[in-house]
């Protein structure tokens, strides 16, 4: 006998029917329930079938011997009610169907359907596990409520409409249908669309119902109506549900209509200025160009940049640069006609079109006027951000619809071409376009060229000019009459490295045809590291030939490539890469090029300088010359500019200037070098004040490597 029989012999059931006593336990044997015969009034088990262990983990035996086991598993939050259950259940002798939660062994709670009936002072119960049901049946539930959530939170109106009479059947409350369309229109269950919406859209609207009913497609209508005297814009979502209704979902699309309105802005207009930007500009301007040439007409392109607006931004900071460049936009559409246009096409850059122009005269006119506006800025500036702003000015260049071309991309073109002129007479003016222009901008674009190819094909050699140290010359044993000055070998503390161009045809290119061009388009940053490298080259071929290893190159270091984020990084991986001594080399900047940063720099000076790298200061005395930053300068040498040397035995005033640099650099235990030394009187009168180093025409020209290689041999000899 199993353990069910076990549980049918303690059951009160007479056994005197062996066929029902069978029936019994086959039928508790067979169903997955939990079989339990407990006492009315206090829950105990007398009897509980082997499925208890199946279903909530516990064995037979284990229930049994706690005789509070049922209670006290039932959830807590469960359990009163289920107790109330049974009572009014005994006192009725009702038989019960329960559905509670009780805990498994394993801590957790299972969902259990009660089929329980009383007999004598007995309960039966059998508890089907029903957790995965009642799991479904709440997972069903949240999905509705999370349904009914959606559609009670979507700000979407919903209008269901009898497509027969186009009644409204239902409509969903929202804000669209209570404060916009509805509300203003006066929608209502079963008032037909003919009463609510302006005949205009009403016959758009019936199409879309009809044509929804008949297809079974989704269809969208964009519609804008008047509401409270302000322009509302709306989405229609036609959507079938039979023969006899279609849904008409309805989407304020308002502000996105704004926001679209504003993208478009944005995509056309300048963000900071509001004014056309590049696209938009040329879009107006080849319109206007088409009606120019209709009706014979003339039209001005005017290129306008402000002078030195980086200088405003980098002194006085962006907001005072922004505020510039808004003042300055609105100056010039002060100054401009109706039917003129102006339009910021980035930076400190603007365009004016100019429409009918009849005669140049014109365009001084609106130009004096915009100058006299812009003569303003710095008080309005003052005024509105209490800062102090010395001058704006602009340059423009000018070209002229059909004069100078009557296609749009050339007259802009030409038209910055003259600005770039205006640039070069010193800014603050303006330009017209001449074929002139072009001739010398195109003569730029091939140096331009050129100048790239050379740095491809190394065309770029270094020339040297000695250095001599004046303390070890004895100025009565000189002879200048020979074509090789006699100084002692050991005068020679250095040379001069100096870039020179020797092009693939062979040709010289002189210095002053390249490096300006080089300098203001950054080439002048690949060319000093060319500089560089030939110069370390060249100095251990003259190692090799000579045993003094005390000569210094001076490299000139130009205010582009010093000013270059990585020079520092660049000069130190060239000279490392060669294992090349930092005591050979020296560098030479200009004053100008440290007061514009003084800090920044003179730190980037210390370090080379704490490496073995001399540092020279290049032409002193011809810029902005401030004796104070000697004291804090990272620097060894003062090199005087050659326009002082020149004016020795000229200029008295001239030659006291010299001495007193020369004092002072020793005060502070600096040496001086004199350039451009060409006569025995200036060397003679260097000598006297004490000078330390001399450079120039009177010993030797700038030569290449085989030259000053020459040189130094008949001066060993």
């Amino acid at each position: 006998m199993d353990n069910n029989e076990n549980i049918i012999d303690k059951c009160i059931f007479p056994k005197e029917e062996n066929v029902l006593y069978k029936n019994l336990v086959c039928f508790i044997s067979s169903i997955n329930a939990v079989f339990i015969q407990f006492e009315k009034d206090t829950y105990k088990v007398i009897s509980i079938s082997n499925k208890v262990e199946d279903i909530l983990g516990y064995t037979p035996q284990e229930v049994l011997e706690d005789t509070n086991w049922f209670i006290r598993n039932i959830h807590i939050n469960d359990r009163a009610k289920i107790i109330e259950e049974y009572r009014t259940s005994n006192i009725l002798n009702l038989n019960n169907i329960l559905t509670y939660r009780i805990r498994h062994k394993n801590g957790k709670y299972l969902w259990v359907r009660d089929y329980n009936t009383y007999y004598n002072e007995y309960i039966f119960s059998l508890l089907f596990n029903i957790t995965e049901e009642k799991e479904q049946e709440e997972k069903i539930l949240e999905c509705t409520k999370l349904i009914n959530n959606i559609y009670q939170s979507i700000p979407q109106g919903i209008l269901l409409i009898d497509t027969n009479n186009y009644k409204i059947i239902e409509y969903k409350p929202t804000a669209i249908t209570e404060k916009e369309i509805c509300s203003y229109l006066g929608v209502e269950v079963n008032k037909s669309l003919k009463e609510i919406f302006p005949q205009e859209i009403l016959n758009k609207i019936f199409y879309f119902i009809d044509r929804t009913k008949q297809l079974g497609t989704i269809e969208e209508l964009e519609l804008k109506l008047n509401i409270l005297n302000k322009t509302k814009y709306f989405v229609f979502a036609f959507s079938k549900v039979d023969n006899n209704q279609v849904l008409i979902v309805i989407d304020d699309i308002t502000n996105k209509k704004e926001n679209e309105e504003k993208l478009r802005f944005l995509a056309l207009h300048d963000v900071l200025t509001g004014l056309p930007n590049r696209k938009y500009l040329f879009e107006q301007l080849h319109q206007l160009l088409i009606q120019a040439s209709r009706h014979n007409r003339k039209v001005a392109i005017i290129f306008l940049d402000v002078d030195n607006f980086k200088d405003i931004n980098d002194s006085y900071g962006h907001e005072v640069g922004d505020n510039v460049l808004l003042a300055i936009a609105e100056s010039i559409k002060y100054s401009l006609r109706p039917g003129d246009i102006v339009g910021r096409i980035g930076g400190d850059e603007f365009i004016i079109i100019l429409d009918d122009i009849a005669k140049l005269e014109d365009i001084n006119i609106i130009i004096n006027k915009l100058n006299k506006a812009i003569e303003t800025i710095p008080s309005y500036i003052k005024n509105k951000l209490g800062i102090d702003i010395i001058k704006v000015s602009f340059s423009m260049g000018i070209s002229i619809y059909p004069d100078d071309s009557t296609k749009l991309d050339e007259l802009i073109k030409f038209a910055d071409m003259a600005l770039y002129k205006s640039k070069e007479l010193g800014k603050n003016t303006f330009s017209f376009y001449s074929q002139e222009i072009t001739n010398k901008l195109e003569k730029r674009l091939s140096m331009l060229k050129k100048i790239n190819e050379a740095i491809k094909n190394n065309e770029f050699i270094n020339y040297y000019q000695p250095i001599i140290n004046l303390n070890k010359i004895n100025i009565n044993e000189l002879d200048i009459t020979k074509d090789l000055i006699n100084i002692p070998f050991d005068s020679v503390v250095g040379f001069e490295s100096l870039i020179r161009w020797i092009d693939k045809d062979n040709k010289f290119i002189p210095p002053l045809d390249f490096i300006p061009l080089a300098e203001e388009t950054n080439l002048i940053i690949e060319i000093g590291k060319i500089v560089l490298k030939n110069g370390i080259n060249d100095f251990i071929k003259i190692k090799e030939i000579f045993s003094n290893n005390n000569f210094r190159i001076f490299f000139n270091i130009s205010p582009k490539e010093f000013e270059n984020p990585y020079f520092k990084e660049d000069l130190l991986n060239i000279v490392n890469s060669y294992n090349f001594n930092f005591n050979n080399i020296a560098i030479e900047i200009t004053e100008n090029l440290l007061i514009k940063n003084f800090e920044k720099y003179n730190e980037i000076l210390s370090e080379l300088n704490s490496k073995g790298v001399l540092i020279c200061i290049d032409d002193f005395g011809s810029g902005y010359s401030s004796l104070s930053y000697l004291v804090n300068l990272n620097v060894n040498i003062v090199k005087i500019d050659r326009s002082f040397i020149k004016n020795i035995g000229i200029n008295y005033k001239d030659e006291q200037l010299i001495k007193i640099i020369v004092d002072i650099s020793h005060s502070l235990g600096l040496k001086v070098l004199g350039e451009g030394v060409e006569t025995l009187k200036q060397l003679e009168f260097l000598k006297s004040i004490n000078c330390d180093y001399v450079q120039g025409f009177l010993f030797a020209k700038p030569m290449p490597l085989n030259q000053l290689i020459y040189l130094l041999s008949n001066l060993v000899s």
